[in-house]
């Protein structure tokens, strides 16, 4: 099945740069990060998407070659159905949770082009003996980060409010580290990613894998 795409490459381009400017806001506050700019993104999903949706909705995952401005978006974050964001109620941004998002109901797969595809179908199978998984996040980058992560943590305030909409949090600064005017920069000034290693166990309950054994943090 195929379908024209009645979008030119400059719309294409200012679509994209408009999800991404909401994607990289550069806020120094949580509560100066933007929302989420859905009716952009269901428009691409309703451009490229839609017209084939009876070829692809069956299926578990999606093989996508991408091209231009394209390139630089996960199209999985694309939602589904044109939905408009519900307000927050008790926590910071629980309101996406309500988006029908593509990743939720399938896997994307990028690819460079149609070729690979055919180079890689020639490749033989894998060991399927080896383990479904293995996984890095959260690392320490240096011994102020490890040293810190060895005291006693204190309970995470997830949301803290006075009345409703009126969050705590979004005053909480975002911490940065700038090193986009430098041409190199040690890996000891990075900042940690404490919410990956959550993420990587989630991945390996999902693979069923052991979290003792194939989930690697910290030190």
């Amino acid at each position: 099945m195929f379908t024209t795409v009645p979008l030119g490459k400059k719309e294409i381009d200012t679509m994209v740069a408009q999800i991404r400017s909401t994607l990289e806001p550069n806020a120094k506050k949580l509560g100066e990060i933007p929302q989420f700019d859905l009716e952009t993104a269901y428009a691409l999903f309703k451009a490229f998407f839609e017209p084939v949706r009876v070829a692809w909705k069956n299926a578990k995952s999606l093989l996508v070659v991408p091209h231009g401005a394209l390139s630089y978006l996960p199209l999985s974050l694309l939602p589904t159905e044109k939905i408009k964001l519900p307000d927050d109620k008790d926590v910071l941004f629980e309101n996406y949770k309500h988006v029908p998002w593509l990743v939720h109901s399938h896997a994307v797969t990028v690819l460079p082009s149609v070729s690979t595809l055919i180079l890689l179908r020639a490749m033989p199978q894998g060991d399927r003996a080896q383990l479904p998984f293995v996984g890095f996040g959260d690392p320490y980058f240096n011994e102020q980060q490890a040293k810190a992560a060895a005291k006693p943590k204190k309970e995470l305030q997830t949301a803290s409010f006075k009345q409703p909409g009126d969050y705590v949090l979004r005053g909480l600064s975002i911490k940065r580290v700038q090193t986009d005017q430098l041409a190199s920069a040690p890996i000891e000034v990075l900042p940690r990613l404490p919410e990956t290693a959550e993420e990587i166990r989630s991945m390996a309950q999902a693979m069923n894998a052991d979290p003792n054994r194939d989930v690697f943090t910290g030190a």
